[in-house]
């Protein structure tokens, strides 16, 4: 048989309270001074996020999506083409566009004659396209990307290379 368990009794207290009241006045006044700058310091940051988030949410809204987003051209190539035997019709290569706005050009002649190697024709044939006057004249759509390059790098005023395909 197993022996009978007896409890020690303890004398019962009272919990302490969690908080008690303040002994001195000059506790409770820097209490309520705490207190008070806590409440300024709160209301202040809740007032700046109001100012922040809501007033000027869409300015920063907007500066944050010019950050994000970049705007990227890039030309597509286009395939090969094929015949039904699998020989190859047409291969797409990058040219450069030449063109003259002929309003800036002061001497043609001149011009004419220092480009034509360039592009691989005559001065006779460019002569006619840069006298023009009308603003915008393509004298090759098809040249190879090196020789835009070349041409672009000369001082060749009102000529401008652009990006072909």
């Amino acid at each position: 048989m197993s022996a009978p368990i007896t409890s020690i009794a303890r004398p019962r207290v009272a919990p302490s309270p969690a908080w008690r009241e303040p002994t001195s006045p000059t506790f409770s006044k820097r209490l309520r001074w705490i207190a008070v700058v806590f409440l300024v310091i709160v209301a202040c940051l809740i007032a700046r996020l109001v100012q922040i988030q809501i007033l000027q949410g869409p300015k920063y809204a907007t500066l944050s999506e010019e950050q994000v987003r970049t705007t990227v051209k890039t030309t597509a190539l286009r395939g090969a083409i094929y015949d039904r035997y699998g020989q190859i019709l047409a291969v797409s290569r990058p040219t450069a566009l030449v063109v003259a706005d002929d309003f800036q050009i002061t001497h043609p002649v001149r011009e004419a004659k220092a480009l034509a190697p360039y592009l691989g024709t005559k001065a006779s044939l460019l002569l006619p396209k840069l006298e023009e006057k009308s603003g915008y004249v393509v004298l090759t759509n098809s040249l190879d990307v090196v020789d835009g390059k070349k041409v672009s790098n000369q001082y060749f005023p009102g000529i401008d290379v652009l990006s072909g395909s």
